[in-house]
């Protein structure tokens, strides 16, 4: 899907200060709104399929990676504790996944679709670990 957003990296992450990380992290939230009133609408229009709720769903899972980066950045400049790209890996990988992403989509439709979006993640994880 175009738009989807891009996850920084850690030499990116590093280089903002509070501040920025901030601002940054209150974009996100807007974006991640804006993701969840579109599949409010594209379901009330009858326009949502499962494919295209697949890509809300991934867009958002990517908005929800870099919104815990940003709130690791700005937890650890709060503290004064030193950066380490391993630490802000192991905090992601621990609380963003699809599962939580799914959990973020309006409770009306979750049923719906929740079938085909773990279906879809779990044929996505055997491919990843086929390549």
């Amino acid at each position: 899907m175009k738009g989807i957003i891009k996850v920084r990296n850690f030499d990116s992450l590093k280089k903002l200060n509070y501040k920025r990380a901030k601002g940054k992290s209150i974009h996100i939230k807007s974006l991640n709104t804006s993701t969840n009133r579109a599949i409010v609408t594209l379901e009330k229009l009858g326009l949502l399929t499962p494919e295209l709720l697949w890509d809300l769903v991934e867009r958002r899972k990517y908005l929800y990676i870099e919104e815990r980066k940003l709130e690791w950045i700005m937890r650890s400049r709060e503290k004064n504790l030193p950066l380490f790209p391993e630490d802000v890996n192991d905090y992601v990988n621990m609380l963003a996944n699809t599962h939580i992403a799914m959990l973020r989509v309006p409770y009306e439709i979750q049923d719906k679709y929740k079938n085909y979006i773990y279906k879809r993640e779990k044929d996505e994880n055997e491919q990843n670990t086929v390549s």
